[in-house]
């Protein structure tokens, strides 16, 4: 599946694998979360995030978090991990 545009998915439980073009992988685990692009800048071109197991997500529309500050902060913090390297 794609990163989604306008909402951000926090994974309550299950395995996913994010992957970059540059050949960039990370698991997420749960708590961990991708998505939201209009807040953390959009991904490179055919980045992915297959699902490895059976999981559960919470999903928060953009319009519910983009403007509080500390979760802008940290979604610009973790964006820059694997979208940027490689």
């Amino acid at each position: 599946m794609l990163p989604p545009d306008n909402e951000l998915l926090v994974i309550q439980r299950g395995l996913a694998r994010l992957t970059t073009v540059t050949g960039h992988e990370e698991l997420l685990l749960g708590g961990d979360h991708f998505g939201a692009k209009a807040i953390s800048g959009s991904p490179p071109p055919g980045t992915m995030v297959h699902l490895l197991e059976r999981s559960a997500a919470m999903h928060l529309p953009l319009g519910a978090i983009e403007n509080l500050p500390i979760i802008r902060w940290k979604l610009i913090e973790t964006h820059r991990r694997p979208y940027l390297q490689g």
